[in-house]
């Protein structure tokens, strides 16, 4: 995809390959089709955001990344920064902060637009009914990243390795 700021990034084969076979199986329906290409925009931007939150920040404390490699679920850095606990937490936290800011954003566009249901936005273990419902495509889009970026923080938190809790944890112990 390019060179940003000096780093190289790559999409992975099976983010294409994983996007191709979700469409396979959606029913030949327009509207979930529209909603499904909207899915996937979101999804990519929202990784992609959040591996250059990481980068970003290991660059800010002195670091280095050689690239970023945008997957099917989630990206992946190797950035090189002085091993000091704090600046492992900072690169660590720059991720999730990144999903947590686009979540208040569209949930800050969707109480301007008069949506009145964020709170079942929130719920990351169900897809929310309402997600494709008839409407403008800027609303869906809306909901699609409230959703999708609140989901990929909180999974982001899981203190476990190759989550970005797992090096969280491991700073702060």
């Amino acid at each position: 995809m390019g060179r940003w700021w000096g780093v190289a990034v790559y999409l992975h084969v099976f983010f294409v390959a994983s996007a191709l076979l979700a469409f396979a199986f959606l029913r030949p329906d327009p509207e979930l089709l529209v909603a499904g290409l909207m899915m996937v925009a979101v999804l990519l931007i929202s990784v992609t955001l959040h591996e250059v939150g990481h980068s970003l920040a290991a660059i800010r404390v002195g670091g280095k990344v050689d690239a970023i490699v945008l997957g099917p679920v989630g990206g992946l850095i190797s950035p090189r920064v002085p091993d000091e606990p704090e600046i492992h937490l900072f690169v660590a936290l720059a991720g999730p902060i990144v999903h947590l800011l686009l979540a208040v954003a569209a949930a800050a566009v969707l109480a301007g637009a008069g949506n009145k249901e964020l709170i079942g936005l929130l719920n990351p273990l169900t897809t929310p009914q309402d997600l494709i419902e008839p409407g403008t495509r800027g609303i869906v889009a809306a909901k699609l990243t409230l959703w999708l970026n609140w989901t990929l923080m909180l999974l982001n938190l899981l203190p476990a390795y190759p989550f970005d809790g797992g090096p969280i944890l491991r700073a702060m112990l």
